[in-house]
């Protein structure tokens, strides 16, 4: 990319590490210092004309879940935190990678984009009975 003197880097996060979750600090962190690695990395690659993104997804309906899917409640939680109401599909993270690679954004860069049908902006920490 270097050589050639203009390129991509589309990193995957989580939601995760914009808000925290519970019970999996280490995950949490983990995904929050991709997106730090993001924002370095576009300030170092963006001379060389390479552009560096992250995509964060909140719940997506993957083989991961089909467990916790299972469980009473747990489908009409994620969809009531998450105001489009509905679980992402892998379709929906691939598009935003998409997206990201391609020309159309030509001039992101550094940024962390929630993939997340807008979870990680709207959760109300103060919802239900306080």
């Amino acid at each position: 990319m270097i050589q050639r003197g203009n390129g991509s880097i589309v990193n995957l996060s989580s939601v995760s590490g914009l808000v925290g979750t519970p019970r999996r600090a280490a995950y949490a962190a983990s995904k929050g210092a991709i997106d730090a690695a993001t924002r370095s990395l576009a300030i170092e690659l963006g001379p060389s004309g390479i552009r560096v993104n992250s995509v964060a997804p909140g719940v997506v309906d993957t083989a991961l879940w089909a467990k916790n899917k299972t469980i009473d409640g747990v489908v009409e939680t994620i969809e009531n935190q998450t105001p489009l109401r509905r679980w992402a599909t892998p379709q929906d993270i691939a598009d935003v990678i998409v997206f990201l690679a391609s020309d159309a954004a030509r001039f992101v860069t550094g940024e962390t984009i929630s993939a997340d049908g807008g979870m990680a902006r709207t959760f109300d920490l103060y919802g239900g009975s306080v």
